[in-house]
């Protein structure tokens, strides 16, 4: 299973030489937390952890909330799909602050994410057509 809390420092900066003592060092990171972690309780390790003064800017992260007639319907029309937990995130997580649900889903890429070797697996972009297809179809049967 591949759904745990992550940390990467994507950005590091700190003087403009390499002889000198930087006045200032600034490091970037994002923290992705899963529906089991405290965020309250993350920030303050970290105010433990750093020397120095500590900026939080918090999104809260979007988890599988159950049921949704959307997803009802999903799984009713397309029971050959497996639906389950992934690693990562969506831009799903801004409408559900208004209380549209979501389904994040997407062809295959194994993993390759944000990589040199970012990809698909073409075989999956066609497999991915005909599963939404065949949703949207249920949608326009069901609202007839």
């Amino acid at each position: 299973d591949h759904w745990h809390r992550t940390m990467n420092f994507g950005t590091i900066r700190a003087g403009t030489s390499h002889n000198q003592v930087p006045e200032l060092a600034e490091a970037v990171f994002d923290i992705r937390y899963t529906e089991d972690d405290d965020p309250d309780w993350l920030i303050e390790s970290i105010r433990q952890a750093v020397q120095g003064h500590l900026e939080v800017e918090m999104k809260e992260p979007l988890f599988h909330g159950g049921s949704s007639p959307y997803l009802s319907l999903l799984q009713q029309k397309l029971p050959h799909v497996a639906f389950g937990l992934e690693h990562g995130a969506s831009d799903a997580r801004f409408l559900s602050g208004y209380n549209i649900p979501g389904i994040v889903w997407g062809a295959e890429g194994e993993m390759s994410q944000h990589s040199e070797d970012e990809h698909v697996v073409i075989q999956s972009v066609h497999t991915m057509y005909s599963v939404l297809d065949e949703f949207l179809a249920g949608l326009r049967d069901d609202k007839r």
